[in-house]
């Protein structure tokens, strides 16, 4: 390792720490460990606007992520108008009262006898007579009119009797028709009425015949209603509508959407079903995090979030495309969805594939990244790191978005967990000390608590599994993928960020927020649902676990991750200080795995119905052991060594321990031997809490990771997409590519200036970006955090400066 590529013209002096790295644990660099010396960081800006990121995410056949067949919200939105107006009948109504051609029907004489034409034809013109106030009474939803079709005579009455039905539901799809015996019609009033008028003149009718009954659903009578109490539509009004019949239906958008290959599909309409029991679907997003897109599909769709799953999180301060899917759901339900207001104008969903297995946590093999990184003044140095970085790799540290908000930060919140003060991880999140002394003083006088014994979600047998990559969360619900690499949802404000609502009815209205909230700050920002859920249940006098139970369980695990990830940081700073970068006797290893040729992804199913599964962020089903460096071991490199993550089920490196004791004694208080789900020996005000309340599953996790594919450019601050096309792929310029749904086959038009030109991308007065402008792009594997590998470039205050903002 330590003859590895060394940069020219390194700077002699180790780049100094600053700020919030410091703090979290992420001290040293791989290339200050190089026996030629440290390379020099530079300054620069990433993230200065989110066209400067993007992300694709690999799946794990190796396959990145690019959504193709999309449909825009205007168009989804003309689409579903086009479903409304075909299936209420409004269209066609107002047409035929007008007395338009277009509403002429044409019966087809093969099924349809001359009294059925006639019959059908008056009934439709009594729906029309049913929209005008003053020309019949209001339509009843329980007894609607109805008109009765004999048929032609055929050998084969109940094959017409199919024929007629698929006709109605075609041609009129806001009528509807069943078969029915005659005589069974003649038993109700209506229908003996409707008997004499219609069909007494027909001396051959047959009583014990059957016939189809017609009748308008109920979208149809609800359109009639709609007219009966609105303005009364003249020719031209109506005649202006008409326009809607030439928006894009339903069924193409669906069709172009849909991606499934029913080649695979069974003949066997069961089984067939089985096979769409997930639908999976490809979203691209714009400055959104996972989270927000996750909270976005339960709202719009109605679902829970144990319906909606992902491999991993993305970066919010980035244009990032990954796979989703969710549990028993229909491209329309999505189509229906983009058209309303809980969709993000930000977020395009595409290439819809129905599935019979659902998308797990950490099924993916990796991410793939391209960055701009603005103002690089000394491009010879921050060429040179990057050379070091393609060569060498970087330290695997937890990136600063793993620690939630300056003011905030996660980890403290994890170990009020780890140590069962659950009081304190409520302070901690509120940071309203009036909303919890008022708490706590009613919690005592309601009496001595009495906690619930109940186990952390991976009881009922669950196995543990501790693998090369961390942490194997036992309570995770995969609704919520967690942070599992640089690609993972940003802590911009506050971690309230990262939660997702269990069901739809996360908004308070004014009225529902109580009083004493209101005086003492209750939060009322689209940002604060954490705080206002578990305000919400301190407001109802709740236990404290109950509490923390109104948010999601695999909200919580993120501050217990957060913990665990900070001691993890801290060791493996003291572990390469220290040790150098040789894999020394007593170290840790488990082989490396090959990033291009291992399918990263395992079909065990460990998971329950209701969603949750032993996964997380750091899950890597090879699941090796874990095996100890010998003195004569030569067959190790820094790329096999591991560190584990305080939990159940690890060990720890004999020479390193007391590292570890050293960490969480100094930054928590506590003993390695807290980190676990279940403790004993709890003082007596904490009895009943030995079992923690969200699992603190241990793991291995590799110290040294390598950007795989990593190249580079070098722009100019003005330049031209025909001169930099092959560098940039700034996020028209992907639209372009994308296969977006429109009615004549052409490309939405974008508003804005020259599309040849890349306005967000050019040179600007800002300080930041006065430099020359350098462009990267590499692969990493899951759990890796990109701004961990631009350390070896970039200054911890370029790093920390987007953090920040």
């Amino acid at each position: 390792m330590d003859t590895g590529y060394c940069a020219k013209n390194a700077d002699p002096m180790s780049a100094s720490i600053h700020g919030r790295s410091q703090l979290v644990g992420i001290g040293t660099t791989l290339a200050e460990h190089m026996a030629c010396g440290p390379t020099k960081r530079v300054e620069g800006m990433i993230k200065y606007v989110p066209e400067d990121f993007f992300v694709n995410e690999i799946e794990a056949n190796g396959d990145v992520v690019v959504s193709k067949k999309t449909v825009e919200r205007h168009v989804a939105a003309q689409a579903i108008e086009h479903e409304r107006n075909r299936t209420s009948g409004e269209l066609f109504l107002k047409l035929r009262k007008v007395g338009s051609k277009l509403a002429a029907l044409e019966h087809p004489l093969t099924m349809f006898t001359k009294d059925d034409c006639t019959r059908f034809d008056a009934f439709l013109d009594n729906l029309v007579l049913h929209m005008k106030k003053d020309d019949a009474p209001e339509i009843s939803k329980k007894k609607p009119p109805f008109c009765l079709l004999t048929l032609c005579d055929t050998d084969d009455a109940k094959a017409l009797r199919t024929k007629v039905h698929i006709f109605i539901r075609e041609m009129l799809p806001f009528l509807d028709s069943t078969a029915i015996a005659l005589n069974e019609v003649l038993k109700k009033a209506e229908g003996a009425e409707y008997v004499d008028k219609f069909m007494n003149g027909d001396e051959t009718l047959d009583t014990n015949k059957v016939v189809i009954k017609v009748f308008p659903r109920p979208t149809c009578i609800a359109a009639i209603h709609a007219a009966r109490n609105g303005q009364d539509d003249g020719t031209q009004d109506v005649m202006n509508m008409q326009a809607s019949s030439e928006m894009p239906s339903l069924a193409s958008v669906v069709k172009h959407l849909d991606v499934t290959d029913y080649s695979e599909f069974p003949q066997n309409f069961k089984e067939r079903q089985k096979m769409k029991q997930y639908l999976h679907f490809s979203i691209n997003k714009r400055d959104r995090s996972t989270h927000e897109v996750t909270h976005m599909l339960c709202r719009a769709l109605h679902r829970s979030s144990h319906d909606v799953y992902s491999a991993g999180n993305k970066d919010r301060r980035a244009v990032t495309t990954q796979r989703f899917c969710v549990r028993r759901a229909k491209i329309e339900d999505f189509v229906l969805a983009m058209s309303q207001g809980h969709w993000f104008d930000e977020v395009l969903a595409g290439d819809f594939k129905y599935s019979s297995h659902r998308l797990r946590l950490g099924n993916l093999r990796g991410n793939s990244f391209w960055v701009a990184i603005r103002g690089v003044e000394d491009m010879e140095s921050a060429i040179n790191s990057l050379e070091s970085l393609k060569q060498n790799g970087f330290l695997n540290y937890f990136g600063l978005q793993r620690f939630g908000s300056i003011d905030m930060g996660t980890h403290m919140i994890g170990a009020a967990m780890i140590r069962r003060d659950y009081e304190d991880a409520v302070r901690l999140i509120i940071k309203n000390d009036d909303i919890m002394e008022r708490y706590l003083a009613r919690r005592r006088t309601v009496g001595p608590q009495v906690f619930p014994t109940e186990p952390a979600s991976d009881a009922g047998g669950t196995k543990r599994h501790c693998t090369a990559n961390g942490i194997n969360s036992h309570e995770e619900t995969t609704s919520i993928a967690h942070i599992n690499s640089e690609a993972d949802a940003r802590h911009e404000d506050k971690v309230d960020q990262l939660a997702v609502t269990e069901d739809d009815n996360t908004e308070i209205s004014d009225n529902e927020i109580p009083t004493e909230a209101e005086e003492t700050g209750f939060p009322r920002h689209r940002k604060s649902f954490i705080e206002r859920e578990l305000i919400r249940g301190m407001m109802k006098d709740k236990t404290i676990e109950d509490v923390l139970r109104c948010i999601p369980t695999n909200v919580l695990s993120i501050y217990v991750h957060a913990t665990q990830s900070l001691v993890f940081n801290y060791a493996l700073t003291e572990r390469i200080t220290k040790y150098g970068i040789k894999p020394v006797p007593g170290d840790f290893a488990i082989r490396a795995p090959e990033f291009h040729s291992k399918k990263q992804c395992n079909d065990d199913d460990h998971s329950s119905e209701d969603g949750e599964e032993p996964m997380d962020d750091y899950y890597d089903p090879l699941g090796q052991q874990v095996s100890v460096v010998k003195e004569e071991d030569d067959h190790w490199s820094i790329y096999d060594i591991v560190l584990p993550l305080p939990g159940d089920n690890v060990e720890y490196p004999e020479f390193l321990k007391p590292i570890y004791e050293k960490v969480v004694k100094e930054h928590f208080n506590l003993s390695l031997d807290t980190f676990a789900t279940l403790i004993k020996g709890l003082p007596a005000h904490q009895k009943g809490r030995e079992r923690c309340m969200v699992g603190v599953g241990g793991g291995y996790r590799h110290i040294v990771s390598r950007a795989h594919g990593l190249q580079y450019y070098v722009v100019p601050n003005s330049y031209q997409v025909s001169e930099y096309s092959n560098v940039f792929p700034p996020r028209f310029m992907q639209l372009r590519q994308v296969d977006t749904y429109v009615p004549d086959g052409s490309m939405p038009q974008r508003e804005g200036g020259d599309q040849n030109e890349l306005p967000l991308l050019r040179g600007s007065n800002d300080d930041h970006i006065r430099g020359k402008t350098l462009a990267v792009n590499c692969s990493l594997p899951k759990s890796c955090y990109l701004t961990c590998a631009l350390r070896e470039v970039l200054t911890d205050q370029s790093l920390e400066r987007y953090h920040i903002a």
